[in-house]
C-alpha cells in the first residue's frame, strides 16, 4: 500500500494505491476518511488519474457524508456525567472523593473513588482504563 497525492482544480485528496491481482478499480473510502483505491498490477498512472476524474464527484460526496459523523466525536473529559461505553452497553460516570483509589460498576454507574482531586482528568482516566 503506498500513499499517493491525487489533485483535481482545487481540491486535494490524500489516498493509498493498492496493487494486487485483479482486473478492474475500484475505490472505497472508509469511516476514517481514509481513501483507498485498488487497481491492476499491471494499471498505469494514467489510467489511476482518468478514473479518479472520472469519481471526484462521488469522492466528495463520500467525504462529506464520513466527516458529519467524524466531527461530533467529542474527547472525554473523565467526569462526572459522561457516558462510557462498557461491555455493550452505556454507562454514566459518578467521580467522588474516597479514601483508597477504586472502581466499580454500581446501580447503572460507574464510579470512580480517587484519593486525589475529583477533576483531575489524567487520573480519573488511568483509573478507569486500568
Amino acid at each position: 500500500m503506498e500513499k499517493q497525492i491525487f489533485k483535481y482544480g482545487s481540491y486535494s485528496y490524500e489516498y493509498y494505491l493498492v496493487r494486487q491481482e485483479r482486473l478492474t478499480v475500484s475505490l472505497s473510502i472508509q469511516p476514517n476518511l481514509k481513501i483507498i483505491l485498488k487497481c491492476p498490477n499491471d494499471c498505469d498512472s494514467q489510467k489511476i488519474e482518468k478514473f479518479l476524474k472520472n469519481k471526484w464527484k462521488w469522492l466528495e460526496k463520500q467525504l462529506t457524508f464520513f466527516k458529519k459523523f467524524n466531527s461530533k466525536t467529542n474527547k472525554k473529559e473523565y467526569i462526572s456525567g459522561e457516558s462510557f461505553l462498557y461491555l455493550g452497553r452505556q454507562y454514566k460516570l459518578l467521580v467522588r472523593k474516597g479514601k483508597t483509589e477504586d472502581v466499580k460498576l454500581k446501580f447503572g454507574k460507574i464510579q470512580i473513588s480517587t484519593t486525589g482531586e475529583v477533576g483531575d482528568k489524567d487520573n480519573n482516566k488511568k483509573l478507569l482504563n486500568d
